[in-house]
C-alpha cells in the first residue's frame, strides 16, 4: 500500500516537472500576478545634474508627487551658491513672484515667495497653500521652475541646489495635519562655454576675368571699329593674386604702355614690386555702314610665386592693386580702363580668452541655535485672506507642539478652556505637587518676509498661590532648564521667542493670577523672514506657593499683501 502511494507521488512530481520544463522551453505567455507595492511617500524633487553652460541661463525643475495624499500646502526654503547661479528677482509682471520663478498651482491657491542673498548664499523660500479652489489638492507634476544665469567658468563643476533643514520643509493635507514626505536635493552640472573657432583666411582667384568694354565713338563718317585689348600682368608675390580687369576702350592708334604701380606694404609681409605690361591695339576701318562695334578681349596671367619671397607665419593674403590707364585720342573724351586686383578680406583671428579659474564658496546648510526644535509650523487659510502660521494653536489634537521632558511636564487639559475641547497647562496648579521644575511647550514656525505686519495672539489664564507681580524683571538670559548656569529665585510665568540665530526675546515674564481668560497680542513684524521658536513655560522653585498657567488659541497671523 505504501509503495503504491509513493509511486503515485513520483508520477505526479514527474508530470509537474515536465510541465515546468515545457514552460522553460516554450515560455509562459500568461501575465504574472501583480503585487501591490507599498505606497511611496510624497516628494518634492529638485532636478539632479541639470546640464548648464557657463555664461548661459539654466532652468532647474522642481517636480512634485502626492502619491495619493491630499496635500494642499507645501513650504520649503532652497539654498544655492549665488557666486555661480543668479536668480532674476525682478517682478515686472507684478504678481509678487520673482520673474526667475515659474510656479504652477491651480487657481485659488495662495503663493508667498521671498528670494534673497546671504553673502554668497542665495535663498528662495516658498509657501503654497489652499485658499479657495476647485482643486483640493496640489496636482502632480512640475510644481516650480527656477531659471538662473550661470557664471562663466573654464572647468567642469557641479553645484548643489538643496532644501534647508532649518526651517524644515513640510507638507500639509486638507485637515492641516503634517504629511510625512521627502524633499530631494538637486544639482546643476556646469560646463565651460565652447571655445570660438578661429577662421582661416583663403585667397581665391576667379577662373575667368570678365572684361567689359564701353566705347564712345564720335565721327562724322560712319565707321566700324574693332578693338582688341590685351592685358598682361606679371607679378612676383608670395600668394595667389586675384584681379578683375574691366577695361573701357575707345578706338585709338596702337599704344604700348609699360609702368610700375605703387608698391603695397603690409605689416609682417614682404614687399613685392610687380611689373605690369599693358598692350592695347585698336584698328579702325571706315565703311559705309552706320554701325560702331567694339570687341574687347582680356587675357589674364595668374601670378606665379617666387622662391625669393619670404613667407610670413600664419595665413597672408597679398593682392596688389593694378591701375591701367589708356590715353585717349585727341578729338574724343578719354575713358579710363582700370583693372584692380581686389584682395579677399582676411578675417582677423578671434582671440581666445585666457581662462580664469573661479574660486567659489560652497554653501553650507545653516543650523539654527534654538533650545529644542519642534515640528515646523504651517500656513493655513483663515477668513479674510489671512494666514495662521501656528499648527494646532487650539491644542485640540496632539500635533505641532513639543512638550519638553521636565520634572513636571506641561500637558493638554480639558478644563479650563477658552474654546474647543482642550487647552495647554504649563506649570503647577495643585499645591501638593510643588516641585522644583520647568514646565513648557514650544513650536518652531517660519515667518515669511512678504507680509507688511505679523502678530502673535493667544489667550492666557494665569494662576499662582505666591506673591503676585504683574511684571518681573527677567535676567539677561531667562533660563529654561535646570542645566542653565543661572536659575530664577522665584516662580515665573514666561512667554519667550528664539529667533533664527538662537537669540532669546522675552515677550512676557510675570507671576500673576487672572480670574478669567485674557487676550495678549504681540507684534512679531521684526522677525519676518526668520524661523522662530515660540516657548510657553512656567518655572517653580519648589518652595512656597505654586505657579501655573493655561494657554489657548495661539496664532501667528498676517493678511496676504
Amino acid at each position: 500500500m505504501f509503495r503504491r502511494i509513493f509511486l503515485s507521488l513520483l508520477a505526479v512530481l514527474a508530470l509537474i516537472g515536465g510541465w515546468l520544463l515545457a514552460l522553460m522551453v516554450v515560455g509562459d505567455t500568461r501575465p504574472l500576478p501583480v503585487r501591490a507595492a507599498p505606497l511611496a511617500l510624497p516628494y518634492l524633487a529638485i532636478g539632479q545634474n541639470v546640464p548648464a553652460i557657463g555664461g548661459s541661463p539654466v532652468t532647474v525643475p522642481f517636480d512634485f508627487a502626492n502619491t495619493g495624499k491630499g496635500i494642499d500646502t507645501v513650504f520649503f526654503v532652497v539654498s544655492y551658491d549665488a557666486t555661480l547661479l543668479t536668480l532674476n528677482t525682478a517682478d515686472l509682471d507684478n504678481n509678487s513672484i520673482p520673474d526667475g520663478l515659474t510656479i504652477n498651482v491651480p487657481e485659488g491657491y495662495g503663493v508667498v515667495v521671498d528670494a534673497d542673498k546671504l553673502g554668497n548664499e542665495g535663498r528662495i523660500q516658498v509657501l503654497i497653500y489652499y485658499v479657495n479652489s476647485d482643486s483640493k489638492r496640489i496636482p502632480v507634476g512640475r510644481l516650480m521652475e527656477a531659471t538662473f544665469d550661470v557664471t562663466p567658468i573654464n572647468f567642469d563643476l557641479v553645484t548643489d541646489v538643496f532644501f534647508l533643514s532649518s526651517p524644515a520643509p513640510f507638507f500639509l493635507d486638507a485637515k492641516d495635519e503634517i504629511v510625512v514626505g521627502e524633499f530631494l536635493d538637486g544639482s546643476v552640472y556646469i560646463e565651460p562655454a565652447p571655445a570660438t573657432p578661429t577662421p582661416t583666411a583663403t585667397a581665391t582667384t576667379p577662373a575667368t576675368p570678365t572684361a567689359t568694354a564701353t566705347p564712345t565713338a564720335t565721327a562724322t563718317a560712319t565707321t566700324t571699329a574693332t578693338a582688341t585689348a590685351t592685358v598682361t600682368v606679371t607679378a612676383t608675390t608670395d600668394a595667389t593674386a586675384t584681379e578683375t580687369a574691366t577695361p573701357s576702350v575707345t578706338p585709338s592708334p596702337s599704344v604700348t604702355t609699360t609702368g610700375t604701380p605703387p608698391t603695397p606694404t603690409e605689416t609682417g609681409t614682404p614687399t613685392d614690386t610687380p611689373t605690369v605690361t599693358v598692350t592695347t591695339t585698336s584698328t579702325a576701318t571706315p565703311t559705309t555702314t552706320a554701325t560702331a562695334t567694339t570687341t574687347a578681349t582680356a587675357t589674364q596671367i595668374v601670378a606665379t610665386p617666387s622662391a625669393t619671397a619670404t613667407r610670413p607665419t600664419g595665413p597672408v593674403d597679398l593682392h596688389l592693386p593694378v591701375v591701367l590707364v589708356i590715353p585717349p585720342p585727341p578729338p574724343t573724351p578719354t575713358p579710363t580702363a582700370t583693372a584692380t586686383a581686389t584682395p579677399s578680406p582676411t578675417s582677423p583671428a578671434t582671440p581666445t580668452p585666457t581662462p580664469t579659474k573661479v574660486v567659489t564658496a560652497t554653501p553650507t546648510k545653516v543650523a539654527t541655535a534654538t533650545p529644542t526644535v519642534a515640528p515646523t509650523a504651517t500656513a493655513t487659510s483663515v477668513p479674510g485672506q489671512c494666514v495662521d502660521l501656528v499648527v494646532n494653536g487650539g491644542f485640540e489634537r496632539n500635533a505641532g507642539w513639543q512638550i519638553n521632558n521636565t520634572a513636571y511636564p506641561a500637558a493638554y487639559v480639558t478644563f479650563p478652556v477658552f474654546s474647543g475641547a482642550r487647552s495647554l497647562r504649563a506649570g503647577i496648579v495643585h499645591p501638593p505637587d510643588n516641585v522644583y521644575s520647568y514646565s513648557s511647550a514650544q513650536q518652531t514656525i517660519f515667518i515669511p518676509a512678504g507680509p507688511p505686519s505679523v502678530k502673535l495672539s493667544f489667550r492666557l489664564f494665569a494662576t499662582t498661590t505666591g506673591t503676585m507681580a504683574a511684571r518681573l524683571t527677567p535676567p539677561s538670559i531667562v533660563p529654561t532648564s535646570p542645566l542653565d548656569q543661572t536659575q530664577p529665585a522665584d516662580d515665573a510665568q514666561m512667554v519667550l521667542l528664539f529667533d533664527s540665530n538662537g537669540r532669546q526675546h522675552v515677550l512676557l515674564f510675570q507671576r500673576q493670577w487672572y480670574s478669567d481668560w485674557q487676550l495678549r497680542e504681540i507684534d512679531l513684524t521684526p522677525f519676518r523672514g526668520q524661523a522662530v521658536t515660540l516657548y510657553f513655560g512656567v518655572f517653580n522653585n519648589g518652595t512656597g506657593g505654586v505657579t501655573g498657567m493655561y494657554v489657548d488659541e495661539v496664532a501667528v497671523g498676517y493678511c496676504l499683501p
